[in-house]
């Protein structure tokens, strides 16, 4: 009888949500724009670890364009989540030129990331005239280099 790998748990919390960099261009003449504008986004992730805290942070940049060409930036939010992970030892694996980790992990807390830089991104735009301009879903997989 063959075996099934069985999937490993994963227990992480969060030690610390920090807004590194918000920006936005709210000129009045933005505000002429209609409401069916479509609206470009890029999204950027990086990753540190902490070996010592046993934490990983995931930064994630949202910046919002008003053409799809880039040319004009009117919004930008970086946001640093911090986490602990209960098996950091067991998970992620360090050696003297790189850190190794199972990708699932990164996809896993990048994932929860995107839904608080959303919310944040949403919170923070009230009130300007992108309000009613939310972050689309993003590909994970499109953030995850191997």
């Amino acid at each position: 009888m063959e075996k099934k790998n069985k999937p490993k748990t994963i227990k992480f919390r969060i030690s610390n949500i920090k807004v590194t960099n918000f920006f936005i261009d709210n000129s009045i003449h933005y505000w002429e724009l209609s409401k069916e504008h479509e609206y470009t986004f890029e999204v950027n992730s990086d990753i540190k670890y902490n070996k010592e805290e046993k934490s990983i942070a995931t930064i994630v940049t949202s910046n919002l364009f008003l053409e799809k060409e880039k040319n004009t930036r009117v919004c930008s939010l970086t946001v640093i989540v911090v986490y602990v992970l209960e098996d950091y030892d067991g998970i992620v694996k360090h050696s003297e030129s790189k850190v190794d980790i199972p990708i699932e992990v990164i996809k896993l807390l990048l994932s929860t990331h995107i839904a608080m830089v959303r919310g944040i991104l949403y919170e923070k735009t009230q009130g300007s005239f992108l309000q009613n301009v939310y972050l689309p879903p993003v590909n994970i997989n499109n953030l995850v280099k191997e």
